[in-house]
């Protein structure tokens, strides 16, 4: 059986990333990061958008 996930709205995805909603839809429409589509609702799962922030993560030189 597969465990249910937690999957958030564009507004709890943005509020989890630090950005505006904005900014969310922006990387839908160019498929920089994992979404489901439910209906015509957008739904994100949190461990999609910790991906996203760690393959964001820029080091020090």
């Amino acid at each position: 059986m597969i465990a249910p996930r937690e999957l958030l709205d564009v507004n709890a995805a943005a509020a989890h990333l630090g950005r505006n909603v904005f900014y969310v839809r922006r990387l839908v429409r160019r498929r920089e990061i994992v979404f489901y589509r439910v209906g015509h609702r957008l739904r994100f799962d949190v461990k999609d958008l910790d991906r996203h922030l760690i393959a964001s993560r820029v080091d020090p030189l």
